[in-house]
């Protein structure tokens, strides 16, 4: 009796800590692609384990049909596996089952199965696999297993409509941003073939990220700032076939100094660029002289695109720093390049003009000012106090400190022009 009561509860651990498990085989995703095969491991794991099997229902089966296994764990005598379809309940069936009498182990593979799912399966629908009957035979116990569902969406085809990045029927500055964000990122995946950049709906897999499917206006399986060009292409084109307002194509007036200039060349078509600000930096905008732009300028990405008609200059405005540039320019003849872009840096004549300090709670500048500026103060660890607007001219400006400041403080005096005229860090309160 007491070596009988041992066995019971040692079974009963046993049985608790059995489980089945459906693996993905070939490390895919959490999804399935229209057109594509889907291989599935069924695993049980518990203690000194010889065999075990259960029925793998999957559905809908006009989406997914059985196409084949292998044995895993076991060899192919010691594997047995049965397919079918049961019509009344629109399931198909898999009755899988693999058993040894040698020596056991922690982890079973029954076996792996292989699925293809249907070329022409709708985009966002829906396949399930679920396990019945689970069971699994230990060295001195029999259990039954719990069911395991696996729930997976499909990425079928979808109709892209070249410029509109974000699938939302119209061509604008929102789709100027969705394509400088997935730019930014690289993000690729199947190309459209054939592909054209004409306003037409044209048909691709959707991509493992299926917002950034929209955003390959070009069609050729990556996301570049050159996709902008067909939002530039399109703009204003709705799926209505009539002409939208899309909004004011210039943009609003940047504000702040210029941190880059490019040089747009004569023979230039079209320029196209992505900036991206560092952490705590922002961007305000982009002005062109000689083109005509559509802009979008948000907190974390500035996104243009623009025409140029014989030449010109594009500058970037903002506070603080960019970490992320490209602009790319197309040839009358069709050839892409990248455009060069200048940072703006310390203007050394016009900084030694100038002299800085704090004097009875008064920040002061001395010196000729060719344009306007501003005069920021800053505490030791980065942190803004207080920005003013200085006015052009020479001699003695000032202004007050905000209450409750005190030293050290770290003044930066710049332009709208991008200089950064002089830097003094000021240890104490008195005019130096």
């Amino acid at each position: 009796m007491w070596r009988q009561g041992i066995w019971v509860v040692v079974a009963s651990i046993l049985a608790w800590g059995q489980s089945l498990e459906l693996l993905r085989d070939d490390g895919g995703p959490l999804f399935l692609t229209a057109g594509e095969r889907v291989r599935l491991t069924i695993r049980v794991a518990g203690h000194l384990l010889l065999g075990g099997g259960c029925r793998l229902a999957y559905s809908p089966p006009a989406v997914l049909s059985f196409a084949g296994w292998e044995p895993a764990d076991f060899s192919r005598g010691q594997t047995l596996v049965i397919a079918g379809v049961d019509t009344a309940s629109a399931e198909g069936w898999v009755d899988v089952s693999a058993l040894s009498l040698g020596v056991g182990r922690d982890t079973l593979r029954l076996a792996t199965l292989e699925f293809v799912v249907s070329a022409e399966a709708a985009h966002g629908s829906i396949v399930q696999f679920r396990t019945a009957q689970g069971w699994v035979l230990g060295i001195d116990s029999l259990s039954v297993l719990s069911p395991v569902t696996l729930t997976l969406p499909v990425h079928g085809y979808v109709e892209v409509w070249p410029g509109d990045a974000n699938d939302d029927g119209v061509v604008d500055t929102r789709d100027v941003a969705v394509v400088g964000l997935y730019a930014y990122r690289a993000t690729s995946g199947y190309r459209r073939v054939p592909a054209s950049v004409e306003w037409l709906p044209q048909r691709v897999r959707a991509w493992a990220e299926p917002p950034a499917t929209y955003a390959d206006c070009d069609g050729n399986g990556i996301v570049t700032v050159r996709d902008l060009a067909v939002v530039l292409q399109n703009y204003g084109m709705s799926r209505t076939g009539t002409l939208v307002h899309a909004g004011e194509p210039a943009g609003q007036e940047p504000t702040g100094p210029c941190l880059f200039r490019g040089y747009i060349p004569p023979e230039a078509a079209v320029v196209v660029g992505i900036y991206v600000p560092c952490a705590g930096s922002s961007l305000t905008g982009v002005r062109f002289s000689g083109a005509v732009p559509v802009i979008f300028v948000g907190d974390s990405l500035c996104a243009f695109a623009c025409t140029s008609t014989g030449g010109g200059v594009v500058e970037v405005f903002g506070d603080g720093q960019v970490c992320y540039a490209e602009v790319e320019y197309r040839t009358r003849s069709g050839e892409w390049r990248r455009l060069e872009l200048s940072g703006l840096g310390v203007s050394e004549p016009e900084a030694a003009a100038l002299r800085m300090g704090v004097q009875d709670g008064q920040v002061w500048v001395e010196g000729w000012r060719r344009s306007p500026g501003w005069l920021c103060v800053y505490t030791l660890l980065g942190q803004e106090l207080v920005r003013f607007p200085v006015p052009p001219g020479s001699g003695h400006w000032s202004a007050a400190l905000p209450s409750g400041s005190t030293a050290p403080w770290v003044l930066l005096y710049r332009t709208a022009f991008g200089v950064w005229r002089s830097l003094v860090v000021v240890p104490e309160v008195h005019r130096r």
